[in-house]
């Protein structure tokens, strides 16, 4: 980050170039506002005395299951740390109430890492104490593909074809296709559908190898609410829109940036 050197700080975010390169990007508007910052696990609360000089008008607020032993965060009246979990929702209900009127511009959720866990933090924080137009982290996110995460998996990526099966393939997909192209336009939405089955039956296309829990099933979740569009065409029972407004999604971090 431009405005300070995140090396002099006593936070492990400075082995994570790429991180800073992004929250530069993210932050430089708010640089010099009024803001509300809340971070989810401060371990040693070296990240809280960055984001206080960095915003140099914020308040800076920090959770963790530990207190920081860390002096120099004594006496500071912008930075004050809770000690509790993450998702325990009595609590960041009364961290909201008594560290902002209006809710947080920026929460960071650099805590457990676990999907459940950070699943229960974001949907309380997003819609109740994150102001419109807010910013919200998660990092680490790919942790769920560790399989010596609690809650990771290793990735496992489609079985190659063989040059024979995949020309095949390729063949039934040019008729298919062909057939489709020469459809006429009295075909039914049914007619159309029946074909469109056909078609994956005979291609044999397989489900893309995907975490449906963990950290990045938590963030398949959130994908699904960007197409929630195109999920209610076809499911009955109304799906409730988060105020999402975008999401960005890098090695590490995924920014959810909510509706102003």
């Amino acid at each position: 980050m431009k405005r300070i050197d995140p090396t002099t700080y006593p936070s492990d975010k400075v082995h994570h170039a790429k991180y800073f390169a992004l929250y530069e990007e993210l932050f430089a508007p708010l640089a010099d506002r009024p803001i509300h910052l809340l971070e989810l696990g401060v371990k040693n609360g070296g990240s809280l005395e960055m984001w206080r000089d960095y915003f140099p008008q914020g308040r800076i607020t920090g959770l963790d299951i530990r207190e920081p032993a860390n002096p120099r965060l004594v006496g500071d009246d912008r930075i004050k740390v809770y000690r509790g979990f993450q998702d325990d929702l009595p609590l960041l209900d009364r961290i909201a109430a008594e560290r902002t009127r209006d809710g947080f511009d920026v929460i960071i959720d650099d805590c457990a890492h676990v999907g459940e866990v950070a699943r229960r933090s974001f949907w309380h924080l997003f819609p109740r104490h994150l102001k419109p137009g807010g910013l919200y982290i998660l990092e680490d996110w790919g942790t769920g593909y560790w399989r010596d995460w609690p809650d990771g998996g290793r990735f496992h990526p489609p079985h190659g074809e063989s040059t024979r099966r995949a020309a095949l393939l390729m063949a039934a997909e040019r008729q298919l296709l062909e057939a489709r192209a020469r459809m006429r336009p009295s075909f039914t939405v049914r007619a159309r559908r029946a074909l469109l089955k056909r078609a994956v039956a005979l291609l044999r296309i397989r489900r893309f190898p995907s975490h449906d829990r963990g950290m990045v099933g938590f963030i398949k979740q959130l994908v699904d609410q960007c197409a929630l569009e195109d999920i209610q065409k076809d499911v009955a029972t109304p799906v409730i829109a988060a105020p999402i407004a975008r999401l960005q999604i890098t090695h590490g971090q995924v920014v959810v940036f909510k509706t102003a």
